[in-house]
């Protein structure tokens, strides 16, 4: 009670700001250790080039309108149902901006600056922007006129700044939710600087369902060494149909 609440900035108005040719959105080929992180386009994708510039943010022909009747702008950033934003502090030596992470459901991992609200980067699974047999990618379907409602990166991201030798100092591991069946860690040591070769691994796995729990990165021993993991739970319906903690 008699709390004022002001608010910094709004991540919606804030890529209305942005050009569509000035955002950075990184997908990956390959899972575990052989994935290569690529940046989102037809070559690490088996969508359009067309759909491609719509995930920028453009106005496509043919495509679901970004601008929804009886309004003047456009929707450039999904709904956030069950992720919850994660703010990463700076180091104590206060040399890396602050991030908040968060899940939404226009396909995409979005990592905002917590000073100003812009985003940085996006990452999108590669299961969603890769066509399986006689299936579409399943982001095709969020550009559909005929759109309807889909989870699909909607699980709560992790990030924490870590000390691992010759490696990253900050990381965010983002999981699917409700959307799909992939963990993802991103380097995210240079906030301001991130390029395809930040993308550390992609993980699926027969034993890995919807619903992934919220990873934790935690430093653990293991065969006599102090490493840092991601932990998390394998969620429901996986194919095993066993529990799991990985």
């Amino acid at each position: 009670e008699g709390v004022q609440r002001k608010e910094k900035w709004d991540a919606e108005s804030k890529l209305r700001e942005q050009s569509p040719d000035e955002r950075l959105l990184l997908t990956a080929r390959g899972t575990g250790p052989e994935t290569d992180g690529k940046t989102l386009s037809t070559d690490s994708s088996d969508l359009s080039a067309d759909q491609i510039r719509w995930l920028y943010g453009k106005e496509v022909d043919g495509l679901r309108s970004r601008i929804p009747e009886g309004q003047e702008k456009p929707n450039l950033l999904g709904d956030i149902v069950n992720s919850a934003p994660f703010l990463l502090t700076p180091p104590s030596n206060g040399e890396r901006l602050g991030m908040v992470f968060v899940g939404a459901n226009d396909g995409m991992l979005h990592g905002f600056s917590a000073d100003n609200g812009k985003e940085l980067f996006a990452y999108l699974p590669r299961e969603l922007v890769t066509s399986q047999p006689g299936k579409k990618a399943p982001l095709e379907s969020l550009m559909a006129p005929d759109y309807t409602h889909r989870y699909f990166v909607d699980g709560s991201p992790v990030a924490r700044n870590v000390d691992i030798e010759d490696g990253p100092d900050a990381v965010v591991v983002g999981t699917m939710g409700a959307g799909g069946r992939t963990v993802f860690a991103l380097d995210v040591s240079d906030p301001e600087g991130m390029s395809r070769n930040d993308v550390l691994w992609e993980f699926s796995a027969d034993a890995l369902g919807e619903g992934v729990t919220r990873p934790s990165i935690s430093r653990i021993r293991y065969q006599g060494e102090s490493r840092w993991v991601a932990l998390f739970g394998n969620g429901y319906n996986s194919k095993t149909q066993q529990a799991a903690l990985f």
